[in-house]
């Protein structure tokens, strides 16, 4: 992905782009607005970089809208194809494939603004 854009899906308007993500190819990970940033979350290797069945990532970036994407945390467990949302004032990363295996993950992660 060359660019991710920022979409409100209330009125369908595109405010721009923000910039280049960190990993070019990246695959199979979670975009989720949490307080005023987005967040890249976990994900595989793709394109060039990895196929379908390269090792899951753990890193967690945050994109602030000033054109950098930032190192935020870690995921305790990698994990690709997980499920994210918001819940409670906090991010919360379930399921997905991960581990030695990259077998199906049956834990659940959240994220408060400090730590996974």
């Amino acid at each position: 992905m060359k660019a991710s854009y920022d979409i409100f899906p209330s009125d369908g308007n595109i405010n721009g782009t923000l910039s280049s993500l960190p990993d070019k190819g990246r695959i199979y990970h979670s975009v989720i607005d949490f307080r005023g940033k987005i967040y890249l979350i976990g994900g595989q290797p793709g394109g060039k970089n990895g196929d379908a069945k390269s090792k899951p990532i753990g890193t967690v970036y945050t994109e602030s809208f000033n054109g950098d994407w930032l190192t935020d945390s870690e995921l305790i467990q990698p994990r690709a194809r997980q499920a994210t949302t918001v819940y409670d004032d906090k991010i919360w990363t379930c399921g997905g494939l991960g581990g030695k295996d990259f077998a199906t993950l049956r834990s659940c992660e959240s994220y408060d603004g400090k730590y996974f």
